[in-house]
Parts: C-alpha cells; structure tokens; sequence
C-alpha cells in the first residue's frame, strides 16, 4: 500500500497458495552453505527479506518479520557486525524508494535486482551510520 495515498500496490498471492510458497521459502532459507548454486550470503538475506515481504503471508508485521529474517540470516552466517548495522532505520527512512523497489521488481518479471540494489545501499548508508558514531566515540 502506498503510505501516502493509501493505494494498493501490490495483490499478494492467494491464501490457498501460501502453504506451497512457505515451503519453497523455508527450503531456501535452510538450504545448505555448500548448495551448487552460490548465492552470496548478503544478497540470499536480501532475497529471504524480498521473497517474505513479497508473498504477504501476515496481515501485519510482514515488513518486520521480513527484516527480522534477514538479520537472523546474516548472524546465522556468521556477518556478526550486522548487529550492529542499523539497517532498518534507513530502510524504513526511504520508505518510497523501499515501496518502489518492490514495484519495479514486479513490474520487471519479478527480477528482484531493483530490490537488491536498494537494500545494499541502505547496508552502505547504515555501514557509514556505525563509522560516524564510532568516530564520535572513540576518535583517533
């Protein structure tokens, strides 16, 4: 929904169809470091946060449990300094860019590149938000 004139953007899937893409979802989020087709660990948490976000499966909290499941991801693999990323602040902070993100990539075939894009460079500005605050804290 577009926050500013309340508009439906997206029709999420059919509620019949939700058990089969949570499974699909599930199976690629657990599959195994070692699986033949390497997906970067980054860009694999931003899909698992796309692909949740994408199939609504939530009357509320899609956004959250989204975000939520990219941060588990990025800890489950070892990017222990993600913790420390504030992340979802700039994300929910360009908010139109997030919904447009998501828009572009459906509009697109479902190419989840718009969406990738976007997210990395909220990584970006969140890596420079934790190098300003310890800049200030322990100057060198």
């Amino acid at each position: 929904m577009d926050s500013a004139s309340y508009e439906i953007l997206h029709d999420p899937p059919k509620a019949h169809e939700l058990p089969d893409r949570i499974e699909l979802f599930c199976e690629f989020a657990n599959s195994q470091k070692h699986d033949p087709r390497f997906i970067h660990p980054v860009v694999k948490g931003i899909l698992l946060h796309f692909w949740l976000a994408y199939i609504h499966p939530f009357a509320d909290g899609n956004g959250r449990t989204a975000r939520a499941l990219f941060y588990w991801y990025m800890l489950a693999n070892d990017y222990w300094l993600f913790e420390y990323l504030p992340i979802s602040y700039h994300l929910k902070k360009s908010r139109a860019q997030y919904e447009k993100a998501f828009l572009y990539a459906e509009q697109d075939g479902d190419d989840a590149t718009y969406f990738i894009v976007y997210h990395l460079k909220a990584i970006e500005r969140a890596l420079r938000s934790l190098q300003d605050y310890l800049a200030k804290i322990a100057p060198i």
